[in-house]
């Protein structure tokens, strides 16, 4: 009896495909690309990295003399920028009233001649119209009054 129970059922197709979770492989990407992003950002700015490793220690006062001096050559190009940025905006607006002063009299100018006296042209000979034939109008044809029919049907009486 024990022989029946061992029996291999045969079902007569293929065997079923074994379902694989991608889960791994998502992961494994997903790992890349952070370590990939990571490393982009460090070899971009590997320099100020170095920079900031390479200061020394702070003095006893907690502050760095060198960034001290830092701090204080760029606010004296900032100051000096700012000096050359005021001294260019002062001339460009001088240059702005001058066109528009430019522009004032060139408009005046303009309004003078399309003024009516500018536009009587200067003396000379006159110009004669040559004579046109005349068509004679045809006397106006009263309107009956009230409908009208266009499409040829009869009108109801009024």
């Amino acid at each position: 009896m024990a022989d029946q129970f061992n029996h291999h059922i045969d079902i007569g197709g293929p065997p079923l495909a074994v379902r694989r979770s991608y889960a791994g492989v998502f992961g494994v990407i997903a790992a890349l690309a952070v370590i990939a992003g990571v490393s982009g950002l460090l070899w971009l700015n590997y320099d100020h990295l170095v920079e900031v490793s390479s200061h020394a220690p702070a003095t006893a006062g907690g502050e760095d003399p060198a960034t001290l001096k830092d701090l204080q050559a760029i606010q004296q190009q900032t100051s000096e920028a700012l000096q050359a940025t005021r001294e260019l905006l002062e001339t460009q607006q001088a240059e702005m009233k001058r066109l528009s002063d430019q522009v004032a009299g060139l408009t005046q100018k303009i309004d003078q001649m399309q003024s009516p006296a500018a536009a009587v042209p200067p003396p000379g000979p006159p110009v004669v119209a040559a004579a046109r034939p005349t068509a004679k109008k045809k006397p106006a044809v009263p309107r009956p009054a009230g409908a009208i029919s266009v499409g040829g049907a009869p009108l109801p009486p009024q």
